[in-house]
């Protein structure tokens, strides 16, 4: 990110995406049943559902955090919903530590 000019701050995090937009793009994402339900989910929650490991892919989803916090020490990413807890969507939303205190905007599933 320096090297590309571009300041490590939390809203800045997707200038640089670290994973392939074809794959995490809404138009492109792959289905799988979610209690009963088809679904667009991301390629990993696809994988998790398929194999019957919804709660080890919980975990994985917690590399969100880590990443965002590595990026920039201000910023705090959770996850409003998830697929994998049976959710209609994924929604991580990331923002500085004191907008969650004083709210703010958050994101679309994806």
């Amino acid at each position: 990110m320096i090297a590309a000019g571009i300041a490590p701050s939390c809203d800045n995090y997707d200038k640089l995406p670290d994973l392939p937009r074809l794959a995490w793009s809404p138009e492109n994402l792959p289905e799988a049943e979610v209690d009963g339900r088809r679904l667009p989910v991301c390629p990993l929650a696809k994988y998790w559902l398929e194999s019957g490991d919804a709660d080890l892919g919980r975990l994985y989803c917690a590399v969100d955090q880590a990443k965002y916090a590595a990026f920039d020490p201000e910023c705090e990413c959770r996850h409003l919903q998830n697929v994998l807890a049976g959710d209609d969507c994924c929604r991580p939303v990331a923002k500085k530590r004191l907008q969650w205190v004083a709210g703010g905007p958050l994101s679309l599933c994806w």
